[in-house]
């Protein structure tokens, strides 16, 4: 658990200081310097004949840590006080979390130094750290971080990505300030975690044959197809779709990520194939020949553990001797205790990491689509892993909220899609490929790539 006394002192820290001033610069392509006086950041901006300091008061720093805290204040247009910042906010407004009114929003205090009436630096680096999560207990069967222990459950907000939009408005008031910045466009990712691939075939004895003998039962002719033909059978199951996978990400102008279990650590929840054998190595291999990407899907107990170096080092190894490179991956379950798990992977060189999501509703766990590298709150360094949030996965909605109603599954993924695309970020999707069994689900695939592409395509003009 983190106190507040302790996170107002790092503030002074120069390494996060830098922290800040990278992840503008990623945002703006203009890095600001950096000043931290009477407890408030100044970033100051220049370019060329340009020059803006944009000061953030301390408003709302300690109610972060405020248990059960759920105060926020969103403005927008219609709060007629604050008139100074109509044409300016972003069409949602802006979240302010933390307070729960405000009597003035901004000052200019001079032609080059504008002061915000609310403390958004602190609360960017406390939800892109997600320091609301260290120390919490989940009741969670996978002992996952839950939105109910969010301050995202109000209202929505995790359907927001409230960084983001922060950052939308901070990019109006510089380019008003004749500032040139980095163009931001839509784009979208997709992403498929193999927690299976066959029934039977390469599929450790002690889980295979429960399947056997309730098959030999309940039915007998899928085995005897299987054991007629081993080749054709396993070439057809519903679960092997790595060729109709890239074909549908080739129609849209993507590579499609294929996440690979590399080893055993739970016998309830891994066992699911073996992984160094012809079969697979083909699958790996034409997937690689095809131009997508190899990536890691980690042991259920792989950071509980601290397997994920072991782990990486030998996926890493087999890859290399296909030929592959591989840069990142995911957890499985989406278990990921933030700061030990990510410490784990910077440790082990591995570039990205593609987990952080909330796996009942999917949205923004950390407010962004953006990538972002986090903060060692502890240790005071940035950790090489880059986060690349995820935002949603398939069986968010075919099981944890039990959508049955493919309309009603797009309708909810859409919002999302549109929340990405109005800030300029990246839209992340995970779908298994065993969740294609049906031609429902097929075609609800295919409906979001298509539509993530009619919208990547009007960026682009």
């Amino acid at each position: 658990m983190i106190t507040y006394e302790y996170f107002n002192s790092v503030f002074s820290n120069i390494n996060l200081q830098a922290w800040f001033t990278d992840l503008f610069l990623e945002r703006f392509g203009v890095k600001p310097d950096l000043k931290f006086k009477n407890g408030q950041y100044i970033f100051l901006f220049k370019q060329g004949n340009n020059k803006l300091g944009i000061n953030f008061t301390s408003n709302g720093r300690i109610e972060l840590f405020k248990k059960e805290n759920s105060d926020f204040f969103i403005i927008n247009n219609d709060n007629r006080k604050f008139h100074q910042t109509r044409n300016l906010l972003p069409k949602n407004g802006l979240v302010l979390y933390g307070i729960n009114s405000l009597n003035w929003f901004t000052e200019n205090n001079s032609d080059a130094l504008l002061t915000i009436n609310y403390d958004f630096p602190a609360y960017l680096f406390w939800t892109l750290n997600r320091i609301e999560e260290y120390g919490v207990k989940s009741d969670d069967i996978h002992d996952r971080f839950q939105l109910k222990n969010s301050h995202l459950q109000f209202s929505d907000l995790y359907l927001r990505p409230i960084v983001d939009e922060w950052f939308l408005y901070i990019e109006v008031i510089l380019k008003n300030a004749n500032f040139s910045l980095k163009d931001k466009k839509f784009s979208f990712s997709i992403s498929h975690d193999i927690d299976e691939i066959s029934r039977y075939h390469k599929v450790p004895l002690f889980r295979v044959i429960p399947k056997i003998m309730k098959d030999i039962i309940f039915n007998p002719i899928r085995l005897i197809k299987y054991i007629s033909n081993v080749k054709f059978y396993t070439e057809n199951e519903s679960a092997n779709c790595f060729n109709w996978l890239m074909l549908q990400s080739e129609k849209v102008g993507v590579k499609s990520k294929f996440y690979f279990i590399p080893s055993n650590s739970s016998l309830k929840f891994d066992y699911r194939y073996k992984l160094n054998n012809h079969f697979i190595e083909e699958i790996l291999k034409n997937i690689n020949q095809r131009g997508h990407e190899i990536g890691i899907h980690y042991s259920y107990n792989a950071s509980i553990g601290k397997f994920i170096i072991n782990e990486w080092m030998s996926f890493k190894s087999l890859c290399n001797s296909l030929s592959i490179k591989i840069s990142g991956g995911r957890m499985h379950y989406l278990r990921i205790s933030f700061l030990e798990t990510l410490r784990q992977l910077s440790d082990s060189s591995q570039n990205y990491d593609n987990t952080l999501t909330f796996y009942e509703k999917g949205g923004f766990r950390s407010g962004t689509c953006f990538k972002y590298k986090p903060f060692d709150i502890f240790n005071l360094k940035t950790l090489s892993i880059e986060i690349n949030p995820l935002i949603l996965m398939d069986d968010t909605l075919l099981s944890y909220m039990n959508i049955e109603d493919s309309s009603m599954s797009f309708m909810y993924i859409k919002k999302l899609i549109d929340r990405c695309f109005f800030v300029g970020g990246e839209f992340s999707l995970l779908w298994h490929n065993t969740n294609l069994n049906t031609e429902e689900k097929r075609e609800l695939y295919i409906r979001i790539l298509a539509y993530c592409k009619s919208l990547k395509n009007s960026s682009s003009t």
